[in-house]
């Protein structure tokens, strides 16, 4: 509901073919947590606007999960766009 572009794709065929293969529900589903959120925003005029979320999550072990979200206007919501997951000591020094 909040992604857009090819992010926004992944995540409806996966939504999509996970209620194909459990239509009442995955029994073992497991809500994501993001926690330690570090954040880098750019310093820039005019849209669109970006920022990146660098966060922990209780999935995929100690990889941190980096997120860039976008907006094209100010009265437009935040939506997540790209979603990668980094292993750790791999992460970028990022400059705003």
């Amino acid at each position: 509901e909040h992604t857009t572009g090819a992010l926004a794709a992944i995540d409806s065929a996966r939504l999509e073919a996970g209620a194909a293969n459990h239509p009442d529900g995955n029994p073992s589903h497991t809500p994501l947590e993001l926690t330690d959120a570090r954040f880098t925003i750019p310093k820039k005029a005019g849209w669109p606007r970006w920022f990146l979320a660098d966060t922990k999550a209780n999935k995929s072990g100690n990889a941190r999960w980096l997120l860039v979200f976008t907006r094209n206007g100010l009265e437009e919501t935040w939506e997540a766009a790209y979603l990668t997951l980094v292993a750790p000591g791999k992460m970028p020094e990022f400059k705003t």
